[in-house]
């Protein structure tokens, strides 16, 4: 596998983990790295993501060479903040009843005042006893992360399922959303989220 200069020092320096698919990609002036968790970008990004087809390959080497990195503080940043933005998938799309006063509770820790109220307008679950929605598959996209940004934002794909047993409904969809999260207090909080993309799965 042929790896791009610029690409060397951060792929060794900045990946760590459980990372065992590479791919790399270049198209209308994107760079993606991607693995089997993240994907690391440049933009412009939109077009790639959400009409591209990201080719994937093994790289045992490259594997074996990242799980004896240790983070950096750089690093740690962007697990921190990418670790957040799983939070806010599961306490934003996974809806039901059981679950519902824990998953409130992140909520109102990770999201700023006027997004938490979006999500959460009611202190009681309020879709009925029968309503489950899971979000399933995610795939977080990020813009290269130097250090020292207070604010992110990071693309998010993943499949959704809702199913309500009372009204016979059992649907999935495909959706794709830019999360933009800035750091508070030493912390990343989520204040924003656009919708990219949504298609009902056949």
């Amino acid at each position: 596998m042929v790896f791009f200069s610029t690409y060397k020092r951060w792929l060794s320096q900045d990946l760590c983990g459980a990372a065992n698919l590479l791919c790399f990609q270049r198209k209308r002036n994107v760079t993606i790295v991607s693995t089997i968790n993240e994907t690391y970008f440049e933009e412009k990004f939109y077009e790639g993501i959400i009409g591209g087809t990201i080719l994937k390959e093994e790289n045992k080497e490259l594997k074996k060479q990242l799980s004896e990195v240790h983070p950096s503080a750089q690093e740690q940043q962007k697990r921190d903040y990418l670790n957040t933005v799983n939070q806010f998938i599961d306490v934003s799309y996974h809806r039901e009843k059981e679950g519902f006063e824990e998953r409130k509770k992140v909520a109102k820790s990770i999201m700023d005042k006027e997004l938490y109220e979006q999500f959460y307008p009611s202190e009681k679950f309020v879709y009925g006893d029968s309503y489950i929605s899971i979000p399933n598959d995610l795939q977080l996209y990020l813009q290269q992360y130097d250090g020292g940004q207070e604010e992110v934002e990071v693309i998010a794909e993943f499949t959704n399922h809702l199913v309500i047993k009372d009204e016979n409904v059992d649907d999935q969809t495909h959706d794709i959303i830019k999360v933009s999260l800035r750091k508070e207090e030493n912390k990343w909080v989520v204040y924003s989220i656009e919708e990219l993309k949504t298609e009902m799965m056949k």
